[in-house]
């Protein structure tokens, strides 16, 4: 993703702002004119969406939730269907350590995608910081022929191991 390109460029301060000035430039002009800044060229509306879950992603770095979870619920208003949007929204939420909420947004979720382990997982994991441990153990279960606690070692499902602890 183009976060995780510019994820190290975010931890130098100037940088940062360059990114942030130059997103929100963007995100004015994708809502005016359906173009990037500084160009006529009409852009593809899904421009608008990317361009609000980089600011949420951006916005959640630099810990300000309140604007990150601005971008991400104008995102999810764009696109409702896209799994990855609600991922994001838990995860802003658990970087407040709100994991009661973090947990509900990720069941939301894994349940627009049941067939995916990595929500699944996301979903178990905020269970478990929100004390939800034999819930988020059903989760990782779902994914496993034999369900035993033997298999979760098997399966190398250290971080649920992690986690518990």
């Amino acid at each position: 993703s183009v976060y995780s390109d510019i994820k190290s460029l975010l931890k130098d301060s100037s940088k940062l702002q360059i990114i942030e000035t130059l997103l929100l430039a963007h995100h004015e002009s994708l809502a005016k004119n359906n173009t990037f800044a500084g160009s006529d060229a009409q852009e593809n509306p899904c421009c608008t969406l990317w361009c609000n879950l980089l600011l949420a992603e951006v916005y959640d770095f630099k810990r300000d939730s309140q604007n990150a979870l601005k971008y991400i619920e104008q995102a999810i208003a764009h696109t409702p269907t896209l799994v990855e949007l609600y991922m994001i929204k838990a995860k802003i939420y658990k970087h407040n350590r709100n994991y009661k909420v973090a947990s509900e947004i990720a069941e939301k979720a894994r349940k627009m995608d049941l067939a995916d382990r990595y929500p699944n997982n996301l979903c178990a994991k905020y269970r478990i910081r929100n004390e939800q441990i034999p819930e988020a153990e059903e989760l990782v279960k779902i994914f496993m022929r034999d369900s035993t606690d033997e298999n979760l070692v098997e399966l190398q499902y250290s971080w649920y191991e992690w986690e518990c602890a």
